[in-house]
């Protein structure tokens, strides 16, 4: 009889340790390559409201929240006093002159064209239509022949592929066929989260040394450079599909 012996870590034991100058760098870096679940066992510890604290230099000060009154306050009722900032900016440079980067005006008059855009009818029906399409056409027939070759499969990896590629569909209007039976590479999500993980990198290392990293091509810098060139490749090979088969439609 095999048994199991498992050790449950108390959530006070989750919350990073205040040190003498460090602070609380060192329990962030030990748990880099866990951060999702980490942060998730310290905003259960701390009542869904967290502020770190790294060491002097690094601009590591945040307000971490997970509580939908903040998050409202913050997104929705007091937007415009939390402006982003030119750092955050810099942080996040593929994103530059998006709604996720810019502040004032500009982002209000974004914001409103944003929310007219998601608020429409057209979008809701077309997100509706292509859901079920997707699900009947793609999703089901990907399981049928699964089952029928015996393969095992990532339930978690198949909602992800069909997220990606209903997303995608509905900003592109061409679909990425990552639900297709060859189960192709999902290059593209992963250079998403690399994205968000060098971000979290570049908020908690001084600027100098990010931006220094980022002129060697060493580090988090060359996986982040990998992934902007796999971004733009995709998303000039979506417009380039989107405009052949407009000009297909209209002949």
């Amino acid at each position: 009889t095999l048994r199991i012996t498992m050790w449950i870590l108390p959530i006070s034991m989750a919350l990073p340790i205040n040190w003498p100058i460090l602070h609380m760098f060192p329990s962030f870096v030990a748990n880099l390559h866990n951060m999702p679940a980490y942060f998730t066992l310290v905003l259960t510890g701390s009542s869904h409201d967290f502020r770190a604290h790294g060491p002097p230099g690094t601009g590591m000060r945040f307000f971490v929240t997970c509580n939908p009154a903040n998050i409202q306050h913050i997104f929705t009722t007091n937007y415009p006093n939390f402006p982003k900032g030119a750092e955050f900016a810099a942080i996040f440079d593929i994103m530059g002159g998006s709604l996720f980067t810019i502040d004032g005006e500009p982002a209000h008059r974004m914001r409103a064209k944003v929310k007219g855009v998601l608020n429409g009818p057209r979008l809701l029906d077309n997100l509706a239509s292509y859901c079920v399409d997707k699900v009947k056409n793609s999703l089901l027939p990907l399981f049928a022949h699964m089952v029928s070759i015996e393969t095992p499969l990532d339930m978690q990896e198949m909602m992800l592929r069909f997220m990606f590629d209903l997303c995608a569909t509905s900003l592109f209007g061409v679909d990425p066929g990552l639900l297709s039976s060859d189960l192709p590479p999902m290059d593209v999500a992963v250079a998403l989260d690399t994205v968000m993980e060098v971000g979290f990198f570049r908020h908690v290392m001084p600027t100098s040394c990010w931006k220094l990293m980022r002129r060697l091509n060493i580090g988090p810098e060359r996986k982040l450079s990998t992934s902007h060139t796999v971004l733009r490749r995709f998303v000039v090979e979506m417009m380039d599909r989107w405009k052949t088969n407009t000009c297909h439609t209209e002949t």
